[in-house]
């Protein structure tokens, strides 16, 4: 799935960048709510 990739990698990334986290964080919230 391209999402989870997109997401994975992005998680990478956050690993070193809190402004990066924060988004993540933000968009898996808003996929959970649907």
């Amino acid at each position: 799935n391209a999402r989870n990739a997109a997401v994975l990698a992005a998680q990478i990334l956050a690993l070193g960048d809190e402004e990066i986290r924060g988004n993540l964080e933000a968009y898996k919230r808003k996929l959970a709510e649907g």
